[in-house]
């Protein structure tokens, strides 16, 4: 435990109370006048030490001598105070400080101290120990007669000295006396009896001087009167000399108000109205205490016309205890509130002080934590309460509870004791750390522990546990709701749910409780435990709570299985009830409620309840019925029932349904003319195939009915269907009919024809009669089908690419769009178009993917099959192609593989049947200069080849001429290394080149030079006069002629 000691210094920010104690101390030197000092200040303002600065500051000169005299009130408030003022005051100045002269007033203390004594006085003589043993042996002695004769055979020994057993009792007597005299004498005692007192005490029954004596005292005080007080005061003074005298009446704050009223006025009286030489007094005082002590004399304040009647009193006051205070003192310091600088450093001292380095740094950080953000003012008193409080329950509890969570409840404790278990369960006193505490699951535990004084393991089941079974089993949310504010929520929860009998009432509960962020560790212990309480429990139906254990155990797959079983294996079985049950499951999170279906087989009356529910999701319920049943069931219906008929499209086997189909196929050839029937039997065949059988009705039949109906029945446009799907071939006496609404633009028509088209004919064979079907409804239908969905579609996909040049024309859509729907049949194209039919799609399918770079499934493998078709023509087959202009040759602006070996070998020999006139390719100089182009940009290697060419005309086996050489001039120029022929000069530029392709000539200007030095010299001479020739004529020839340093008139190279 820790004692408050005053230490004597300011640790509080701004030194305020050094500040107040130096005026003090100021006030006490210069101010000879100024001896009743007042300190106002509240509970813990730090008073008492600032007194302790004071008297420190005083007596910092040798030659100054202050004694302070601290009279504490609240421990002196039973004496008398007058008296128990002079005593302690008279003590303190001769036996502590010894200032005053002691015989004098001890003297004088005996006089204040005499008392008036009654006494009365009793004596009663006692026994002495020898007479005490002298009785008990006359006593004992006949009755050991009979026993010493009973003893005499069996123990005679012990017969013969039983007679001797008082004279043992003496002798014992006799020694215990003897060995007390020693004892006291070794013990060196002050006054040591003689040794003959001890016979005297054996027998002081015969001297009759041993006797008891019984004392009663009446004693009745002395009160010193008002003229003693003040001249013992006096005297006091007089005789202090050169010491001063600092008289404190500390702790008059806590008197009761009759108290503080009593001594205030004696004080007052001996003090304020008396001035003495050597005396000063300070009183500290809390001004509100005072207040409150004299608040029975304050003087209301009357309205203006001083009617005596109380409803004409004012709330205002004259407050008597601050007109006390005024007057009885001669100044008055007020004591400001501390703000201690450095109270944590102080804490760590004090807090090792209590508790050494037992408890490791994370307890004293939680404990300091917990005050420093719960306390608002701190001070070296509050902290030093606090650190004890902690002690003692720590002394209670021992190791059981933690220290923050002692420091949390020493906080709480006064809420606690108001609102009881709420206040445990949700705390509000927990204030600027509520966020750090609020959710921790030992705090109520230990609260409670520490609020009931019980061992924190039973709290739960004392407290909480018998209550959170009750509500759970009453599905009482609001209670649960509750105690589930408290983190100890979970762990009372572990200990009730155990025990509860009502299940499906417990499971609402708490789920009203946890929501889907609670995922803890606890949280899932709990689900388990209710899910092994409910998992044997039969049900006939899902009921809520299982649904609810599935959603938050952490593997329902197994309880999930077993619900499942026990709702498909129902005696009872409901078709609706169970898809309701299992539509439910499907709801649940991260669980494929399907996957764990088991296959239930109905019969046709429960399957037909059941589809009807489930429609187009009937197979993940995986119920099934035998087809056989389904097929015989329809086939037996009758016509007027086929229309309530509405699952068919949700069967998985509906090309099994032979009797029925046969059912629809005749009903329809039967009931042609029947409106009604026609197109619920046209209604059911489509639910069965798409599209569905042709031929059914015939042209005339179709006519009679489209003539029948009008445009606001649907079947309406089933009907213009069945004509268009006929295509050219149907009757033209009945085609006029329909020529209006195929040669409407109307987009309702267009729309609902487009809903129905593909029953009866293919996606495919609409896009492949475009060109024939010049009808815009028809157009209109087959942009529309190509733009949008409207079920599935079939195509030969083959057959579309091969007719996609004249598709697309007649279509008048992108080619991405086109594209992009042919990307559906993307898996086909990948088996149908191969190597051997690439060259059958036309060159635009193939340009508009390169140009506008479509890039899909469908297009990547057209492209891909393309370049290998490309990659592995022979160059017999490039020759043919080139010479042609077949598919290789077309498409090779779009290929994405550069010029293949075989293609440029292909060339060279293009090139030479060029040159020589062979039959076919005299035509083809544009698909030379092209092929070269592109050589020239795939990095093809073309100088073998241009060499071969180059020494056709240099060995005279082919002469240029303007024709050629604008086909091939700048191909020799650039790769024929025509330098390295001296020939070349007279055999590749005659006359006819220099006059028609000059250009060629001046862009090659550097080559032709180098060829210049290589030739004969009259070669070089024929060849300059033919440019000198030309000069004139043209004046590029003389710009060509400069760039070979040639001039007019020159005979030979300058």
């Amino acid at each position: 435990m820790l004692v408050i000691i005053l230490c004597a210094e300011d640790l509080f920010t701004g030194k305020a109370h050094t500040t107040i104690a130096k005026n003090i101390c100021d006030t006490i030197k210069n101010n000879s006048d100024c001896r009743m000092i007042g300190l106002d200040g509240s509970w813990g303002s730090g008073k008492s030490n600032l007194l302790k600065i004071v008297e420190k500051q005083l007596n910092q000169q040798e030659n100054e001598k202050y004694h302070f005299f601290l009279y504490d009130a609240w421990g002196h408030q039973e004496d008398i105070q007058r008296r128990a003022i002079l005593e302690n005051l008279t003590d303190f100045l001769v036996n502590e400080k010894k200032i005053l002269g002691s015989k004098k007033w001890e003297e004088k203390c005996k006089n204040l101290e005499s008392r008036t004594k009654e006494t009365e006085v009793k004596t009663i003589p006692r026994l002495s120990i020898s007479v005490m043993i002298g009785i008990f042996s006359i006593i004992i002695t006949p009755a050991l007669k009979p026993l010493s004769d009973l003893l005499q055979e069996t123990c005679p020994k012990v017969s013969k000295y039983i007679f001797f057993t008082p004279l043992s009792l003496f002798i014992v007597a006799v020694c215990y006396i003897i060995l007390k005299y020693l004892f006291g004498f070794f013990k060196k005692q002050k006054k040591q009896e003689k040794f003959i007192h001890i016979f005297n005490d054996i027998f002081a029954f015969y001297t009759k001087d041993r006797k008891d004596t019984i004392t009663h005292e009446i004693i009745s005080e002395r009160n010193p009167s008002s003229k003693d007080f003040k001249d013992w005061i006096e005297e006091v003074s007089n005789d202090l000399i050169n010491n001063n005298l600092i008289i404190i009446f500390d702790n008059m704050d806590r008197l009761p108000s009759d108290k503080v009223q009593e001594l205030w006025s004696s004080i007052h009286s001996f003090f304020a109205e008396e001035r003495y030489e050597h005396i000063w007094v300070i009183v500290p005082f809390d001004r509100q205490h005072i207040r409150n002590a004299f608040k029975k004399e304050d003087i209301q304040i009357l309205t203006k016309d001083n009617d005596k009647d109380k409803d004409n009193f004012l709330d205002e006051y004259i407050c008597y205890g601050d007109d006390f205070i005024n007057k009885t003192f001669d100044v008055v310091y007020r004591v400001s509130p501390p703000i201690m600088s450095d109270w944590k450093n102080y804490f760590r001292i004090q807090w090792k002080e209590a508790f050494g380095n037992t408890i490791d740094q994370d307890n004293y950080e939680n404990v300091m934590q917990i005050y420093d953000m719960l306390t608002i003012e701190q001070s070296p008193r509050k902290i030093i309460a606090f650190i004890n409080e902690i002690v003692t329950i720590k002394q209670i509890v021992e190791d059981a509870i933690p220290y923050q969570y002692i420091a949390l409840y020493i906080f709480g404790k006064q809420k606690i004791t108001e609102k009881g278990i709420i206040e445990i369960f949700s705390p509000t006193f927990l204030g600027a750390i509520e966020f750090l505490y609020k959710n921790d699951t030992d705090l109520a535990k230990y609260l409670a522990a520490l609020h009931y004084q019980l061992p924190p393991e039973e709290v739960e089941s004392v407290i909480f546990r018998e209550k959170l079974k009750q509500s759970l089993d009453n599905n009482d949310a609001n209670t649960v709701k509750e105690i589930s504010e408290s983190p100890i929520f979970i762990d009372a929860l572990e200990s009730a749910v155990p025990i509860i009998t009502n299940i499906g009432n417990a499971v609402e509960s708490i789920n009203k409780i946890f929501d889907d962020k609670m995922n803890t560790q606890y949280a899932k212990y709990i689900w388990k435990v209710l899910y092994n309480k409910a998992r044997d429990k039969v049900e006939t139906k899902l009921e809520n709570y299982q649904y609810i254990l599935l959603s938050h155990i952490e593997a329902p797959a197994q309880y999930l299985e077993t619900i499942i079983s026990m709702l498909a294996n129902n005696k009872n079985f409901n078709p609706q009830q169970y898809y309701n049950d299992i539509t439910k499951l499907t709801q649940l999170k991260n669980i494929d409620v399907f996957s764990h279906l088991m296959p239930k087989k109905l019969q046709i009356e429960q399957f037909i309840v059941f589809i009807n529910l489930a429609k187009a999701n009937i197979n993940k319920y995986k119920i099934t019925c035998d087809n056989n049943e389904i097929d015989t069931y329809l086939s037996e219906l009758k016509l007027e029932k086929l229309k309530g008929v509405t699952f068919i499209p949700y069967l998985t086997k509906k090309d099994d349904l032979e009797k029925y189909k046969s059912k629809l196929i005749d009903g329809i050839k039967n009931n042609y003319d029947n409106k009604e029937y026609i197109e619920i039997l046209y209604t059911r065949l489509k639910e069965l195939e798409r599209p569905v059988q042709k031929d059914l009705l015939s042209d005339s039949n179709i006519y009679s009915l489209f003539t029948d109906w009008d445009s606001k029945n649907d079947f309406y446009y089933d009907l213009i269907c069945m004509r268009i799907a006929q295509y050219d071939n149907f009757n033209s006496s009945y085609s006029i009919y329909f020529d209006t609404v195929l040669n409407s633009n109307d987009p309702n028509i267009v729309k609902k024809i487009s809903e129905r088209i593909e029953y009866y004919t293919s996606y495919g064979d609409i896009l492949l009669h475009l060109p024939e079907m010049e009808f815009p409804v028809y157009k209109a239908v087959a942009q529309e089908l190509t733009k949008n969905s409207y079920g599935i579609s079939s195509a030969h996909i083959e057959k579309l690419l091969m007719h996609y040049d004249s598709i697309n024309e007649k279509l008048e859509l992108s080619h991405d769009v086109l594209l992009s729907h042919l990307n559906a049949w993307r898996d086909f194209a990948v088996k149908a178009i191969n190597e051997s039919n690439i060259s059958d799609i036309p060159i635009a399918f193939f340009k508009a993917v390169h140009t506008e770079n479509i890039n899909n499934e469908l297009t990547k493998h057209c492209m891909n099959t393309l370049s290998e078709y490309l990659k592995n023509l022979k160059k017999e087959d490039w020759i043919e192609s080139i010479k042609d202009q077949t598919f290789a040759y077309k498409v090779l602006d779009y290929s994405k593989i550069p010029l293949e070996h075989s293609a440029v070998t292909a060339l060279e020999e293009v090139i030479e049947n060029f040159i020589k006139s062979e039959s076919g390719f005299a035509n083809c100089s544009a698909q030379i200069k092209y092929l070269i182009s592109k050589a020239e940009n795939d990095n093809c290697p073309l100088q073998t080849g241009a060499k071969n060419v180059r020494d056709i005309f240099t060995n005279g086996k082919e002469k240029m001429n303007a024709n050629i050489f604008s086909v091939i001039g700048s191909y020799l120029l650039k790769y024929g290394k025509l330098e390295e022929k001296k020939e070349a000069l007279r055999t590749l530029f005659p006359a006819d080149v220099i006059d028609s392709h000059i250009e060629i000539l001046l862009k090659f200007s550097d080559i032709i030079k180098k060829i210049m030095d290589r030739a004969d010299e009259p070669e070089q001479q024929t060849f300059i006069n033919e440019i000198k020739t030309g000069m004139d004529r043209n004046e590029k020839i003389k710009e060509f002629a400069e760039k070979l340093w040639l001039s007019k008139g020159e005979d030979e190279k300058s």
